[in-house]
Formats: C-alpha cells, structure tokens, sequence
C-alpha cells in the first residue's frame, strides 16, 4: 500500500541561520539584541514610508512592539551592567 504524501527527504545536517556562541556573556547577548531590535525598527520604519492605509498601520503596530522589547531590553542593560554616568 502506498502513503498519499512521501516522506520528506532527509537532510544533511544544515547548519542554522543564527546560533548563539555558548561563552557568550549576558551582557553581549542583550546588546546584540538591542541592536538587532533597533535595526529592525529602522527597517519598518523606512518600509511604512512605502505604504498606505491598512498594511501601514499593521507595521507600524509592529514597530511599536519591537521599540517596547528594545526598551526592555535597554533596560536590564542598564540594571545590570550600569555604564558609570548614566541612569535610567
């Protein structure tokens, strides 16, 4: 008897897009997630200026979440690695 789908094929071991390095520290890691966050708010920010109405909106909502998780994010920063001369 046959299946109706085949199996997929199987695959090599891929290698991911994104790993995180196992000595990497606290501190590097909310960095790079602040940074990561902030370009991600560039880049809808330079996208909605492209579009209207609905669709716009819908990014910019989006925009809005990923400034909150980035001031989040800065904000354990600060809490936990106080950079002498600033404060929240």
């Amino acid at each position: 008897m046959k299946k109706p789908t085949p199996n997929p094929p199987e695959q090599a071991h891929s290698h991911p897009l994104f790993c995180v390095r196992p000595d990497l520290s606290t501190e590097e890691a909310l960095s790079n997630a602040s940074e990561i966050l902030e370009n991600a708010v560039v880049t809808g920010h330079e996208a909605a200026e492209h579009m209207h109405g609905l669709h716009r909106e819908q990014l910019m909502t989006l925009v809005q979440s990923v400034e909150m998780a980035q001031i989040l994010v800065e904000a354990a920063l600060a809490r936990e690695f106080p950079v002498a001369g600033s404060s929240i």
